[in-house]
């Protein structure tokens, strides 16, 4: 257990005690047992956070910190090459697929699988987030679809390819646009003027007086009854 007062980056500590994590085994329901080398400390805003006592690194839940303390230890792998790309095949796959605990998820894959582990023990969600942050960036693995996830740090004129090549797609999608309702403004322009000298017709007919509607009514009924008319 560390004594410094604050933590790496500056906020001071205000108490530490043991930390506690679920145990990684199954069967044990995700009981939760003290872990060696990770601390609990209680920070001055009040949040409760849990720190590395090797390097004082902080984290948010004490899973996290115990799958960052391997990372201290310069061990060889204690899996072969192909172990490892179905790990991190699996996580990339429940990453795929949304949601949380695409660890967990992971290992339930592997177990099924009968992938066995370096300790003969299951597969556990903290001991396959482990693996993959330890070795994503190293390995280059396959998911469905035959693309191949490369490692994070991939060379920048690859970058800039994909960038460019997305950008070409959206400007000719923009110019279709843009030619289609130029027709459309065209279209309706012609309309419009259509509208107009219709209206222009009806504004130009003469007005109809009633008057002499209703004496040419009564001159019919006149030639009707003097026999004149049909």
């Amino acid at each position: 257990m560390r004594t410094e007062k604050r933590t790496t980056d500056g906020r001071e500590i205000i108490a530490r005690e043991p930390a506690y994590a679920p145990h990684p085994h199954p069967r044990h329901n995700g009981k939760l047992v003290q872990v060696a080398g990770v601390t609990k400390i209680l920070l001055d805003d009040g949040s409760e956070q849990h720190e590395c006592d090797q390097c004082g690194k902080v984290f948010k839940t004490a899973t996290s910190a115990v799958a960052h303390l391997p990372s201290h230890g310069d061990h060889k792998p204690q899996y072969p090459l192909d172990v490892l790309r179905q790990v991190i095949r699996e996580v990339l796959l429940a990453k795929r697929a949304g949601g949380k605990d695409f660890c967990a998820r992971a290992a339930e894959k592997l177990n099924a699988a009968q992938v066995p582990t370096a300790q003969g023990k299951p597969w556990s969600g903290v001991g396959v987030s482990y693996l993959y942050n330890r070795y994503k960036n190293e390995v280059r693995v396959r998911v469905s679809g035959g693309r191949e996830v490369k490692p994070v740090s991939a060379p920048p004129n690859q970058r800039t390819a994909s960038t460019s090549d997305v950008n070409t797609d959206i400007a000719d999608q923009v110019a279709r646009i843009k030619l289609a309702l130029d027709q459309v403004c065209g279209q309706l322009g012609d309309l419009g003027e259509a509208i107009a000298r219709v209206g222009q017709a009806i504004a130009a007919l003469p007005a109809i007086d009633s008057q002499a509607i209703e004496d040419a009514r009564r001159f019919r009924e006149l030639q009707k009854l003097m026999g004149g008319g049909s």
